[in-house]
């Protein structure tokens, strides 16, 4: 997917797919858009496959469906991003006054 990106080709290589084709795109992004290692790459191939497919949105139950659980993954992520920066704003003053 790296290379992909590297070279352009990833709208070329997502685009002109039947729901069948996309279906193992959209399982592979629910199940590794969570995990950090991956986390900014496969952000960009979901912006790309929203880009190329918002428009069909609705016609299939199985893209539906999955796109219904990549969502739900990612507010669940936001979530727990959001918690851990506001935890990480109360521990650096008491951090901080620990190593004065």
């Amino acid at each position: 997917i790296e290379e992909l990106v590297q070279r352009g080709g990833l709208l070329t290589a997502i685009a002109g797919r039947t729901a069948e084709g996309l279906y193992p795109i959209l399982c592979f992004l629910c199940r590794h858009i969570t995990d950090p290692r991956f986390a900014k790459l496969l952000v960009t191939v979901t912006t790309v496959v929203l880009d190329v497919y918002g428009g069909v949105i609705g016609q299939s139950p199985l893209v539906d469906d999955k796109l219904k659980v990549l969502r739900e993954r990612i507010i669940v992520e936001v979530r727990i991003q959001e918690q851990l920066l506001n935890l990480q704003g109360c521990l650096e003053p008491i951090l901080a006054a620990a190593f004065q």
